[in-house]
């Protein structure tokens, strides 16, 4: 075990003293787990907590890809704050560098292992600390057999970058200048021209191949970057000397490396990775000719360009084709209108919005940055990469008589006060294209948001399924309750069976393992943006909520409706939880519990929970499989078939919807528990809580349900 790295350092401590909620369920959940040994819990100065795990009983082949063991030591972080996935380290000595899904940090080892590609604000409603090691374990048996992600998928960048600059056109080594222009105080473009035009001179520096290591760093300085060779086995101030002998000695311009720094994974059969870099000397080709006549020896030069301060920026692939948008003219619906989210879809919805004049006055909310690979299916334009995307649509649409356009470039989720009552205190309508779990939450049960009219809506991952869940004019209907009608009518239409299936292609972008999109077919997107625009204007002249899935036909160019059945709720507060139940379940179980009053039934219950709001959502069951065994006054659920039933739960909703207890029936008494269902109760809720998942429990008698939770 690496006992002496700073991550496994602190104070030992018994898990049962642990303090952090979210380490305190995982300490429980790794002993509860078959394959996890625990060794042991250290508090750290900054008062977060370490659990440090063997894991046993891998999955690793006699001859794996990367040299991984069928047992491994995990140390796992977790952060007072809670605002980070817990962090996880592979903490074996010799453990291997440069594999698939390592992050990146300033240090070689202990090696940080990616185990989630989804941001931890999103997850962590429902984040599972059983699931959690599930995913440790399942990073350590697919990287053994190099298939943890698909073949092409590039390598983590090589400097740890904190700006970027985006190509406006292709670089050209014959005719070595450019136009440097900084955007924003972390974003610049730089555009090739010809001489007579530049600002500045670039000089192409390649180096030589390197195996990727999970480790990443920033140069201060020349000194520091000159420990990278070049792939002509020069130093990086030979190449710099070099280049400037070679062009004019008198230029004044600005001298930028372009560095193109070729990396392998690895895997011995990988393909190269090649990351651009610019680099900023602040200093012109006629400053460091000077410098080297005035030097008395070469040593005393090298060291004053060593010395030179760098700025180092990831420099991204110049733009592929433009964005065209189209239009028609429709009667204003609105006075203003709140957009949350200026991606794929909510770009183009805001573009109907505003060329149809549908608002007086339009509020855009994003705080994403517009990149290159963004202009495949966005309105922006090739001048507006590397700016923020909210006050450049903004921009984009200046000069629009009567439509006021507004922008506030950050997160929704950290608006401040003035900021929220500028973009919602005003508004008759928020749309919601944020793609965002916790986005939607938000707008669903934050107080904030009260007696505005709100709509949540995406695009399936393939990107052929439009989906739109809109609130009624009360209220009633909120955001997250019409998120579970959606995820019922997955699980029981057979025509959604394959809504949720991945993309058969998807691209990875420079940043991170983070930053894949689907392939999607633009044509696809226009066509349900004009949908979703369409069914948003409708919302002005109708007081019902929507819940309703538009689908492309790919053979014919046609779009259909899937009318989505929306659940009626019941709700009951145990013990601080709010269950929300739904009325159809009701009724789904006691017409089991009529079907035959002779005798005890009961069943599975499924739904979703959101553990920051203290809700759990229950509104489908399964009914006992045939191996069950009941009587009279007696019900014990069997479990044939029951894997198939949580598979296809699970492929269908995509892991949303989770097993949250179980019901039976009293067939001719009243629904309180017996002593035997009270047992049942704190059996199963233990063991449940063990696996950090709530438990629900429901009994269906002669004068209606009894309902007991717990989270």
């Amino acid at each position: 075990m690496g006992s002496n790295y700073k991550i496994v350092e602190g104070s030992e401590i018994q898990g049962n003293s642990l303090r952090l909620p979210r380490a305190i369920s995982i300490y429980k959940a790794a002993k509860r787990h078959e394959q996890v040994g625990i060794i042991s819990c250290k508090r750290k100065s900054d008062l977060s907590e370490v659990i440090i795990i063997r894991l046993s009983h891998l999955n690793i082949p006699d001859l794996p890809d990367f040299p991984i063991q069928p047992c491994e030591d995990v140390a796992i972080r977790c952060l007072k704050e809670d605002l980070d996935i817990p962090e996880v380290y592979a903490i074996r000595k010799d453990f291997p560098t440069g594999l698939p899904h390592s992050n990146i940090r300033q240090y070689e080892r202990p090696v940080s292992l990616c185990v989630s590609d989804v941001y931890f604000s999103d997850i962590r409603p429902q984040f599972n600390a059983f699931d959690f090691i599930n995913s440790i374990i399942r990073w350590f048996n697919l990287n053994s057999i190099g298939e943890l992600h698909e073949k092409d998928r590039p390598l983590e960048v090589f400097f740890q970058y904190h700006d970027f600059c985006g190509m406006v056109n292709s670089f050209s080594s014959i005719a070595p200048y450019g136009v440097y222009n900084k955007k924003t105080e972390h974003t610049s473009t730089l555009e090739f021209v010809d001489k007579a035009k530049a600002n500045s001179d670039i000089c192409l520096v390649v180096l030589k191949s390197i195996v990727s290591k999970n480790l990443a760093f920033l140069p201060k300085n020349i000194g520091e970057l000159n420990t990278l060779e070049t792939i002509d086995g020069k130093t990086i101030i030979e190449t710099i000397i070099d280049f400037a002998r070679k062009t004019d000695r008198k230029s004044e311009r600005s001298l930028l490396l372009m560095l193109a720094i070729q990396q392998k994974n690895a895997a011995p059969t990988s393909e190269d990775k090649i990351d651009l870099a610019i680099v900023k000397l602040g200093k012109c080709i006629h400053e460091i000719e000077n410098n080297r006549k005035k030097a008395c020896d070469r040593d005393t030069f090298n060291a004053w360009l060593s010395s030179l301060p760098i700025k180092v920026e990831m420099l991204l692939e110049n733009p592929c084709r433009e964005i065209n948008a189209s239009q028609n003219g429709k009667e204003k619906q609105y006075s203003q209108v709140t957009f949350i989210g200026t991606g794929t879809l909510g770009s183009n919805i805001i573009d109907h919005f505003v060329r149809e004049g549908i608002s007086n006055s339009i509020c855009i909310v994003d705080f994403d940055i517009y990149f290159s690979h963004n202009i495949s299916r966005h309105i922006l334009q090739p001048r507006d990469i590397m700016k923020p995307k909210a006050s450049c649509i903004k921009k984009h649409f200046e000069g629009i008589v009567g439509t006021k356009i507004w922008s506030i470039d950050k997160n929704v989720m950290c608006l401040s006060p003035n900021e929220e009552k500028a973009a919602f205190d005003n508004t008759d309508l928020i749309v919601d294209a944020s793609t965002s779990i916790a986005v939607e939450r938000k707008l669903a049960l934050s107080s904030k948001y009260e007696g505005k009219r709100k709509c949540t809506l995406f695009l399936n991952p393939k990107g052929n399924d439009l989906v739109l869940l809109l609130e009624d004019a009360n209220g009633e209907q909120r955001l997250d309750l019409l998120e579970m009608s959606y995820q019922y009518n997955l699980i029981k239409s057979e025509t959604l069976a394959n809504h949720l299936d991945t993309a058969e292609q998807r691209k990875t972008n420079n940043f991170s393992c983070r930053s894949e999109s689907n392939i999607l077919d633009y044509d696809n997107v226009g066509m349900l943006a004009s949908v979703a625009s369409q069914q948003i204007q409708r919302a002005a002249s109708n007081t019902d909520c929507q819940l309703g899935i538009w689908r492309v036909n790919d053979n014919d160019s046609t779009i259909s409706k899937i009318n989505l059945d929306v659940l009626s709720w019941n709700v009951k507060v145990i013990n601080n939880i709010s269950v929300y139940y739904s009325k159809e379940l009701v009724a789904d179980i006691d017409k089991y519990r009529n079907s035959d009053l002779r005798k005890e039934t009961g069943g599975c219950l499924f739904g979703c929970y959101d553990k920051d709001a203290r809700n759990i959502y229950v509104f489908y069951q399964h009914h006992a499989p045939k191996d069950s065994k009941c009587s009279a006054t007696f019900f014990e659920r069997g479990c044939n078939g029951m894997n198939e039933v949580l598979d296809k739960i699970n492929k269908r909703t995509y892991h949303q919807v989770r097993y949250l207890g179980e019901w039976h029936s009293h067939p001719n008494a009243c629904c309180s528990p017996s002593s035997l269902d009270k047992e049942q109760f704190t059996k199963m809720s233990e063991q449940m809580s063990d696996e950090d998942l709530p438990f629900v429990q429901l009994i269906m008698g002669t004068n209606g349900i009894y309902l007991n939770a717990i989270m």
